[in-house]
């Protein structure tokens, strides 16, 4: 048996040719309109349901061998056709009352970037079922992609409510907060979020973004997540964000005791960790670059030249700050576009204009 996809129908009323002559726009002649497209439809086998909105008969219609619409519509929207499912939700919205369609319909229209217009069936989603928690969700999302996070908060807030473990809503309801300048509210419900999906970077990237936003309490641990992501998710676009999120707080950490200025102490140091590069096999820079790294899991203190570090690959001993000027200029001197995450790209760029 060959299973068919239902037909969705939408047809202007000034396009609708009636056998008898009826006045256009009457309620007679609506009826009348419902009644004709009907009757088409069942000489071709198929049943369906009609109603007259915005000047238009909308529609589906299926036969007994057909994929149940809604069914179908779903489908469609789960592998990324949106453009497609946008006229059947439409038609779907027109002539039932359902609150999967209104949901799906509401989220279709946000995604295509016609935020505005998502507010309404999201709205008829919870008019529907209340406790429909992914539309308070969705409208959170819309709310917040209009700038409103006034109604943003509110109706997350009350999704929240009606189910407390919910990680969208808790990522969604952080994600606002913090977008509106209160992080520090935001932090409880992205660290709640992050805990119920371990396994999905969006989550572990919200609460690092929020941490970072924090401050200077949180900067440490935003700073070790961010490190994380990389690791576990490397070569994907999470990991280029949360590296641009490392080297951020790197940045402001080795500049804040110049007020946010060039560090002349590395400049010096650059100066002489490129001479020192330079005068060596690139196989031997290598190694002194994979020990400094190695030692930087631990952490360097690079405020404090009072605390020396030792590497087997180098005699001496080496200031925090001095061996992550070493670290920047050997990975330049091996690759001139690595991205070291140090924070000193200014510094290094000084020293080789000195250097000539």
């Amino acid at each position: 048996m060959t299973v068919e996809a239902p037909l969705f129908i939408k047809v202007p009323l000034n396009e609708v040719e009636l056998s008898s002559p009826l006045e256009r726009g009457t309620p007679e002649f609506e009826q009348a309109a419902i009644l004709q497209t009907s009757m088409e439809y069942a000489l071709k086998g198929m049943q369906g349901f009609f109603k007259i909105e915005d000047d238009a008969v909308w529609g589906f219609a299926f036969t007994d061998n057909s994929v149940d619409p809604k069914a179908y519509v779903l489908g469609i929207l789960r592998d990324g056709y949106l453009e497609d499912a946008l006229p059947m939700l439409e038609a779907m919205s027109k002539t039932m009352q359902d609150d999967d369609v209104e949901y799906n319909l509401g989220i279709c229209l946000s995604e295509l970037g016609r935020v505005p217009e998502s507010i309404a069936p999201l709205q008829r989603c919870l008019e529907l079922n209340p406790s429909y928690v992914n539309a308070y969700a969705g409208l959170g999302v819309s709310f917040g992609r209009m700038r409103n996070f006034v109604e943003a908060e509110r109706v997350l807030r009350e999704g929240a409510r009606i189910e407390p473990e919910n990680p969208y809503i808790k990522r969604n309801l952080g994600g606002i907060l913090l977008s509106s300048g209160k992080p520090e509210e935001g932090l409880p419900f992205l660290r709640q979020a992050a805990s119920l999906m371990p396994a999905d970077p969006l989550f572990q990237m919200a609460l690092a973004q929020c941490l970072e936003a924090c401050g200077e309490n949180h900067v440490d641990e935003a700073g070790k997540l961010y490190e994380s992501i990389m690791i576990k998710y490397a070569g994907q676009q999470i990991a280029e964000a949360a590296k641009a999120g490392r080297n951020r707080i790197s940045n402001v950490q080795l500049h804040e005791p110049m007020d946010g200025n060039v560090r002349p102490d590395a400049i010096a140091y650059m100066q002489s960790a490129i001479k020192l590069f330079e005068g060596m096999p690139k196989q031997d820079g290598g190694k002194v670059v994979l020990e400094i790294a190695r030692l930087g899991e631990s952490g360097l203190q690079i405020n404090d030249p009072d605390r020396r570090y030792k590497l087997d690959s180098l005699s001496g001993d080496y200031s925090g700050l001095q061996l992550l000027c070493m670290m920047h200029a050997g990975l330049k001197n091996l690759d001139p576009n690595a991205d070291s995450g140090s924070g000193l790209d200014r510094e290094y760029e000084m020293a080789r204009k000195l250097e000539g």
